[in-house]
């Protein structure tokens, strides 16, 4: 497998072989004395305002391969060591570009490089060997990178054109600064490059545990407030999960990933009844993904482990706040009272840093011939938690800008999901309520 030299190590291998392929078709008794370059194009320069006579390849940008960027990627441990070396693989893109002391020098060089290329896209291992080694008299080239492995590596490197549009290849000569040249552009593809870092072999297995487990784990059909005809679930709610496959031991709720073991007598073999006061730690609210996992216990001694994780379906858990308002200024316009202020509230459950907050202003019993009014105002920059590794608060405190004098109901958004309205006997909504 290929180490760190292994991208300087293909660009010698392409300077080598085009050189030697020019080399061989005499192409010197035509243009005379001539280079092959692995430079920026702007370090490329002539004598007396003249091109030199000379081919360049410029490694321009590298990628992720497409194909192999996920097939091995570093693996450890579950105590965090080391299981596997990691492997990099990477596409090159380059330019060659040609120059010419004289009329159609350029064109000849160009001709034969890119007939090479197209004749042989394949770097065969002993074709790299003989170009990373040469015998005299070619300038030797740095250790590292004759023993770089890329004649070792499992995949093959091969050469193919790249089409760019006039457009794009304006942009890149402008960014290098430097005339433009008859240039074509080639995609090196793979080089596979392999860390250096040492894994550490696991113990052997003393002796197996064989144990099963169903195929298939629980599945959550529909998840609603326990309390009929309430859509809202809040905290102070109970859940009722439905579906199949809950009679089973070592079965656990996972609310956003923090696991939750329910009493066996809220579980059925299709429901489990859950009041989420029961949570140790209460989640954060707007849509909390939920699973339902199985662990099953392995090894000597037995340890816990998961097993089988449900589908994912979302928990729409609503804030609740208290609240007290601070006037700070007013204005009238067209005969109308505006107000500014400040809107503290306290929060429960906690809300996050990055949570998207928002409160609402929705104007009660408006007159007659008028919509009623409204209002939203986004909660301050992280939510006003303003302490370095602090990343959820109870306290947020909104400024609301010219709100017109009148009562409100408040409610508020956390990542989507809002917060419970109260109704009176008629059912309509009357609470929480603001004056303004």
């Amino acid at each position: 497998m290929s180490d760190g030299f292994a991208i300087a190590a293909i660009t010698a291998v392409l300077r080598a072989r085009i050189n030697a392929r020019l080399v061989a078709n005499n192409v010197g008794a035509v243009v005379g004395n001539f280079s092959v370059s692995a430079i920026p194009p702007d370090l490329v320069r002539g004598t007396a305002g003249n091109d030199p006579t000379q081919l360049n390849l410029f490694l321009h940008q590298v990628t992720p391969n497409a194909i192999q960027r996920n097939r091995d990627q570093a693996a450890r441990s579950s105590l965090g060591q080391l299981a596997k070396r990691p492997t990099l693989a990477l596409d090159l893109h380059y330019l060659m570009t040609a120059y010419g002391a004289q009329a159609y020098f350029a064109e000849v060089l160009l001709g034969h490089s890119t007939m090479l290329l197209h004749e042989e896209p394949l770097l065969t291992r002993q074709q790299i060997r003989e170009a990373l080694n040469p015998p005299p008299p070619a300038p030797p080239l740095p250790a590292p990178i004759t023993t770089s492995g890329i004649d070792e590596q499992v995949e093959m490197i091969r050469i193919s054109p790249e089409s760019i549009t006039s457009e794009e290849m304006s942009r890149m000569w402008s960014a290098l600064d430097a005339q433009y040249r008859p240039s074509v552009a080639y995609k090196v593809s793979v080089a596979l490059l392999e860390s250096t870092l040492s894994p550490g072999p696991a113990l052997p297995a003393r002796r197996r545990i064989i144990k099963t487990i169903p195929t298939v784990g629980a599945r959550i059909t529909d998840l609603r407030n326990a309390a009929d005809g309430d859509p809202t679930i809040t905290m102070a709610s109970s859940i009722v999960i439905e579906g199949e496959g809950f009679a089973v031991s070592g079965l656990s709720l996972l609310f956003g990933g923090q696991a939750h073991t329910p009493q066996p007598d809220q579980i059925r073999a299709s429901q489990i009844t859950l009041p989420l006061s029961d949570l140790a730690t209460a989640p954060l609210p707007g849509l909390v993904p939920l699973q339902i996992a199985i662990d099953s216990d392995l090894g000597d001694p037995p340890v816990a482990h998961r097993a089988l994780v449900s589908n994912t379906v979302a928990l729409p858990l609503s804030a609740t706040f208290t609240f007290t308002t601070t006037p700070v200024s007013e204005r009238v316009v067209d005969g109308v009272t505006l107000r500014t202020g400040d809107a503290a509230l306290t929060i429960t459950p906690a809300v996050g840093r990055r949570q998207a907050l928002q409160l609402s202003f929705n104007e009660i019993a408006a007159p007659a011939g008028r919509a009623p009014r409204h209002y939203a105002f986004d909660a301050p920059r992280d939510n006003g938690i303003t302490v370095p590794n602090v990343d959820t608060t109870t306290t947020v405190t909104f400024r609301y800008r010219d709100v017109a004098a009148g009562d409100y109901l408040l409610r508020l958004r956390v990542d989507g999901v809002d917060s419970p309205l109260g109704v009176d006997g008629n059912g309509v909504f009357d609470s929480p309520q603001v004056t303004i």
